[in-house]
């Protein structure tokens, strides 16, 4: 099955702590881009 190609635009508090964790413990996702305002952010590769 081809993976679904995921993006996140806006990566806060919420998406950082609740959502990254979800989308790499889910099979058939890959996390292909992310967006944010915040150019420092460290952890997220």
């Amino acid at each position: 099955m081809t993976p679904i190609r995921l993006a996140i635009v806006g990566l806060g508090k919420i998406a950082r702590d609740q959502h990254l964790g979800a989308i790499e413990a889910t099979d058939g996702i890959d996390l292909v881009a992310v967006a944010s305002r915040n150019a420092s952010l460290e952890n997220v590769a």
